[in-house]
């Protein structure tokens, strides 16, 4: 495999810019070099030495590029850290009172709409929603772990009524509690997430 052409281009430019490379391409060309430097060292150590030497840089600079580019943009627009932090903590607190969108966008002190925005670049959905995920993950929880009537669990997790809970499970789940905390008694699934897969 001859890579003369390269050689030259990298001669010329000293390998201090970047050469648009597809990552595909990077190998070959990087085991060419090492190729020519083998060849060379029986020859020419000088010349098998600036083959190791731009294959080294190549690898360090292109490498690094190709990472960069890989990595995905930082989300902007989020709420911040500490914001989220809050958020949790208060779902978590009051997962069984009725939680309003405006009393969250307060605590993290931001407008409604504003608010909003940010949950939903947060959180990848909007926040009505994602309070109802976290009392559904939570009444399956207790489904597991107790022995609690449907409606009490149903009140803990701070639905309207037995029927509200049932209605907003079926839908997440396309089952009924009933039916889903009978196929994990049974031993039939092992855990929630097993569960969820059955149901998929």
């Amino acid at each position: 495999m001859s890579f003369e052409p390269m050689t030259s281009v990298a001669a010329a430019s000293g390998f201090d810019r970047v050469i648009d490379l597809r990552a595909g391409a990077l190998p070959d060309l990087i085991a060419g070099l090492l190729a020519d430097a083998r060849a060379a060292a029986r020859e020419d150590r000088l010349v098998a030495e600036r083959r190791v030497r731009e294959a080294i840089e190549l690898v360090q600079r292109e490498g690094k590029r190709l990472l960069d580019d890989a990595r995905p943009a930082p989300v902007t627009g989020g709420l911040a850290p500490w914001q989220v932090r809050k958020v949790d903590a208060h779902l978590a607190a009051n997962i069984d009172a009725p939680v309003k969108v405006s009393d969250l966008a307060a605590l993290v002190r931001l407008s409604v709409s504003h608010f909003s925005r940010a949950f939903a670049v947060s959180y990848g959905g909007g926040a009505r929603e994602h309070i109802i995920q976290r009392r559904l993950e939570r009444a399956r929880q207790m489904m597991i772990e107790t022995d609690e009537p449907l409606g009490q669990i149903a009140a803990a997790c701070g639905f309207a009524d037995q029927a509200h809970f049932s209605n907003r499970f079926r839908r997440a789940f396309e089952t009924s509690p009933l039916v889903w905390r009978r196929l994990h008694q049974r031993g039939q699934v092992a855990s929630i997430d097993a569960a969820d897969s059955a149901f998929a």
